[in-house]
């Protein structure tokens, strides 16, 4: 499969040929490539997450990666809103609770733990919170060791998280880009 990147500066889900829905789109209805569209939640109201699910599945999109998404405002401090969608939790239960089992999801995993949690333990707890809420599968964030990888699977084996977990691969295109991406 495929991974098509959501880029809400972007349109993501417009109706243009380089938007994100229609490139998913493009790669499943045309070229049956299976396609997992990212999809990010930060700052989203349910309505428009819905809106946005309702069109994916219209166009035979199937796969979602549930993402929290970059946060807005990157000057100011971030404050959970309640009546937005804040993280990947929140997106898998809404996809779950008005969607069922339509879509398969995947979420996210950082096998050295997300750069912003407390702790490496406290983010594994926080990945199995996304499983519990529905997750299909896990994809994880580029590694360079695969005994990062092996003690990541048996780190969350050992904490109840049974789902399949694939290791993530993204070619490099750069080092700038590599640079960016492992901060």
């Amino acid at each position: 499969f495929i991974d098509v990147t959501w880029h809400p500066a972007g349109n993501p889900a417009g109706d243009s040929e380089t938007s994100s829905m229609m490139i998913a789109h493009t790669a499943v209805e045309y070229i049956g490539i299976e396609s997992m569209l990212h999809m990010t939640c930060v700052g989203s109201s349910k309505d428009e997450i819905k809106n946005y699910l309702n069109k994916a599945k219209e166009l035979g999109i199937r796969n979602i990666l549930a993402l929290r998404g970059d946060l807005p405002n990157i000057d100011e401090k971030w404050e959970v809103d309640p009546e937005k969608l804040n993280y990947a939790t929140d997106l898998v239960r809404h996809i779950r609770e008005h969607f069922g089992g339509y879509f398969t999801i995947c979420v996210a995993g950082y096998p050295t733990g997300h750069p912003e949690a407390e702790t490496y333990e406290m983010d594994l707890l926080r990945l199995k919170e996304k499983v519990d809420a529905g997750a299909d599968f896990i994809i994880t964030q580029l590694f360079f060791k695969a005994s990062t990888f092996k003690k990541f699977v048996d780190d969350c084996r050992a904490i109840g998280i049974t789902c399949p977990i694939v290791p993530g691969i993204m070619p490099v295109q750069s080092y700038d880009s590599l640079r960016h991406i492992v901060k």
